[in-house]
């Protein structure tokens, strides 16, 4: 069983599962929606498409919070 510590291990986590679970390699959402890394017999179906969209949109909006909040952590630390 793995630790879950963050947002982000998380999400790998979640994106893992959904790989086992539809026969995908293991790889970041990106690569698998615009790559060619899938077979040439073995095409994403929509849903995996717009699932992956989805993950994507999510993935992009934490790390965009994670790095306000680390903006806001320096700024605190060095007293500005």
């Amino acid at each position: 069983m793995t630790v879950i510590v963050d947002r982000i291990d998380l999400l790998c986590e979640i994106l893992k599962d959904f790989c086992t679970k539809h026969n995908l390699p293991f790889m970041s959402a990106d690569d698998l929606l615009y790559s060619n890394e899938l077979s040439e017999d073995k095409s994403l179906s929509d849903y995996q498409t717009r699932w992956l969209m989805a993950y994507i949109d999510v993935w992009d909006t934490v790390m965009e919070e994670d790095n306000q909040q680390s903006y806001v952590n320096s700024l605190i630390t060095t007293g500005v």
